[in-house]
């Protein structure tokens, strides 16, 4: 291969940058946002995220594009998350109960012993 075509080739794919970002790289690129904000947008379909391993990164498109929508004022947060209602529990009519039995003699606590005198 001529050497001057490698070079060619070289200067036609340029080095564009990491294609991830870790979501603290992520939080400092987007002015400080919080890893709690982050997981928000994950969960909402605003940022996109691969695993790669153990590891969760978020796309450098997605990171971009929800950074470019802010600065344009474009991108609105979706309302804050509603947690379900509760279903209602239909509880069944307390049913009257007798008053405890008094204990039977066999189960009774023991009288106290009068203290036996010491010799002195």
């Amino acid at each position: 291969m001529d050497p001057n075509a490698q070079s060619q080739a070289l200067v036609a794919t340029p080095y564009q940058g990491p294609r991830f970002y870790s979501f603290t790289d992520a939080g400092k690129m987007a002015g400080g946002q919080s890893l709690a904000t982050l997981w928000r947008r994950v969960a909402d379909g605003t940022l996109a995220t691969v695993k790669i391993g153990r590891r969760t990164v978020i796309t450098t498109e997605s990171l971009h594009a929800w950074l470019d929508a802010c600065a344009r004022g474009e991108w609105k947060s979706p309302d804050k998350f509603v947690l379900a209602k509760p279903k209602a529990i239909k509880l069944a009519p307390a049913k009257p109960q007798a008053p405890p039995a008094a204990p039977s003699a066999k189960h009774r606590a023991p009288k106290p012993r009068a203290a036996k005198r010491g010799r002195g």
